[in-house]
């Protein structure tokens, strides 16, 4: 099984190949593809100029596959506007299985998404936070599931959005708190204090000290707007065009040629040591050492022990598992003993309080977040789950699993019921995200001509199990050639229902929680009886842990350009590595430091 891509889950999702049928899964939208990018305005303080507006690689009933997108074209002067980049491509591949090492991607400008936007804002000005409204639109997510794509760029839309955000911040800022953020303010509101300004603040915006002429010509903007007006509003001004520039909403990561590879500068690697760890600007503190030797490694470690770094390996969980959607779900459960509704917040809670044990509190790997045999529910959700289910000490205290009711995160009632339909389980949709999240096999192509699920299949099946059985997995059906992949996967999930809560029955039918794992020439890798098997196995797959260190690499670098992080896979597999420590250990890696100098 060597060289599986990440081009199976980074393409398309296979959907159920019943399209449209109860059972039926709407594929991953394709990616996106992108048209030509808009020059910005060459004039005074322009914002950045737009870039490629995103082109659809839409959503299909059988997982259809978005195309790539062309290249953009540049935009004008960068100091009137930025430059547009080129449109990422719905068909990403990633190699697992690196014989000739880890690899370096390309230099790029990487647009900061709407939660770093905000984190760093509110870090720079803190005491504007709550003061002004964010009115950028949401970032779009690949395939992977990730919004940090590395190809994206400013489109129209946020560009106005952009100018809006903007001018709500230098309001903030420019108010009355305007003394505790800038002293002289209020003893000499001049030009000698918008330089101040400038000194403080813009090094903050743009990552690095200004140059003379960036100085200038922003000192030139608040002269202009201080003759016409006051020194708050001339202030307010500069602030909105700083916060517009280039410079400010892209983070750079170009470096400079040294051989046949680009290093990227000391103040490009604090920033890029700041946003993959903390998802925010680099502190005073981080700038100040960019001018010296930054220890990646180890400052990566610092950064990822702070609240911060907690939170972002939470948002990195968030996306990979894709759960934290649980609270806007409809389940509709089977001699409910609670309301699905009632609980469904708890369980993204749960979630993120088993992950802050397992994996960031005790430096658990891969081995830990697949079978430990831990969960941290509240008391609510712990009568939700079973009459017999532990009772915690305190809401999300860790208890102990019964023996024999699942294990690790492949059994959290978030993962669980955000991986189901409406109103039963479905071993197509948890299938899938061990196929493509853990095994990272290739992309299945479901055949044509596929018919609906009757209602007289459904109506006669007395479980899930046997729906899906009869109408995907039966010879002679159009379906088996992909389900036969996936679902027998799936199955290791039906002792859980759509609400995830375990049973042993289903409609009074014993559930049959046994099932096995194909190679993707249809060998058997291994087959288990009960979810703990599954898991257990799956732990032990060297394919786990290469994908799960790719999942890594493509949230840290924004890409899933083959190989760039491949060096801690070994040991996710064999527990020498926690997730944490090898999330950190990506800044060992030579695309951290260096770029292609093509």
């Amino acid at each position: 099984m060597k060289h599986l891509g990440l081009i199976a889950i980074l393409a398309a999702g296979v959907a159920a190949c019943s399209a449209g049928s109860p059972v039926g899964q709407t594929g991953e939208p394709g990616g996106s593809g992108a048209t030509t990018a808009t020059g910005g305005s060459s004039s005074g303080m322009g914002s950045g100029g737009s870039g490629a507006k995103p082109g659809s690689g839409g959503s299909h009933s059988s997982g259809g596959t978005g195309t790539g997108g062309s290249t953009s074209t540049g935009g004008s002067d960068p100091t009137g506007g930025s430059s547009g980049t080129g449109g990422s491509s719905g068909m990403v591949g990633q190699v697992l299985d690196c014989p000739n090492g880890p690899a370096l991607g390309s230099p790029v400008f990487r647009l900061l998404t709407r939660r770093e936007f905000e984190n760093s804002i509110n870090d720079i000005f803190p005491a504007a936070k709550g003061q002004w409204q964010d009115t950028l639109p949401a970032n779009a997510a690949t395939a992977s599931g990730f919004d940090n794509d590395a190809g994206a760029i400013v489109g129209n839309q946020l560009a106005s959005a952009l100018l809006e955000t903007a001018t709500a911040i230098g309001t903030a800022v420019t108010g009355n708190g305007l003394n505790n953020i800038l002293s002289c303010a209020g003893s000499s509101a001049d030009h000698a204090c918008a330089a101040t300004f400038l000194d403080q603040y813009g090094k903050r915006l743009f990552r690095r000290p200004l140059t003379d002429a960036e100085k200038q010509r922003y000192l030139t903007l608040f002269d202009t707007g201080l003759a016409a007006s006051d020194f708050k509003t001339a202030l307010k001004w500069v602030i909105a065009g700083l916060i517009q520039s280039p410079n400010t909403i892209y983070r750079s990561e170009i470096g400079t040629v040294a051989g046949n590879v680009r290093k990227l500068s000391g103040y490009e690697l604090a920033t890029e040591l700041a946003y993959t760890f903390t998802g925010s600007t680099p502190s005073d503190q981080l700038l100040t050492q960019a001018a010296s030797n930054l220890d990646p490694v180890a400052t990566a470690k610092q950064l990822l022990q702070t609240d911060a770094g907690k939170e972002t390996i939470q948002q990195f969980f968030s996306a990979y598992l894709a759960y934290s959607g649980t609270s806007s779900v409809v389940r509709t459960l089977t001699n409910p003993n609670s309301n699905f509704a009632d609980v469904s917040d708890d369980m993204v809670n749960e979630t993120r309080a088993f992950l802050s044990d397992v994996v960031i509190d005790k430096g658990g790997s891969l081995k830990e977040l697949l079978t430990a045999n831990t969960t941290n529910p509240s008391k609510a959700l712990a009568t939700y789950y079973n009459a017999n289910f532990p009772m915690p000490s305190n809401d999300y205290a860790s208890v102990t699993r019964p023996p024999g009711t699942g294990i690790g995160i492949l059994a959290q009632g978030s993962f669980l019921a955000t991986h189901a339909n409406g109103g039963y389980s479905s071993p197509t949709r948890r299938g899938l995200f061990v196929y493509y999240h853990l095994l990272c096999q290739p992309k299945l192509t479901p055949p044509g001509n596929v018919p609906p699920i009757t209602d007289t299949q459904t109506q006669a099946a007395k479980t899930t199990r046997e729906l899906y059985e009869t109408t995907h997995m039966a010879g002679g059906t159009n379906c088996k050639s992909c389900h036969q992949f996936f679902d027998p996967i799936g199955f290791g999930f039906e002792d859980f229902d759509q609400g995830g809560r375990y049973r042993t029955t289903q409609n009074n039918t014993p559930v049959d929680p046994s099932g096995n794992v194909l190679d993707p020439d249809g060998n058997m890798l291994f087959s288990f009886k009960t979810e703990e098997e599954l898991a257990t196995q799956l732990a032990a797959l060297p394919e786990s842990a290469q994908c799960f260190s790719a999942y890594l690499a493509t949230y840290a670098f924004g890409s899933a350009a083959a190989c760039l992080g491949s060096t801690s896979a070994q040991g996710l597999l064999d527990g020498s590595v926690g997730i944490v420590d090898a999330y950190a250990a990506l800044a060992s890696e030579p695309n951290f430091t260096q770029r292609n100098a093509q």
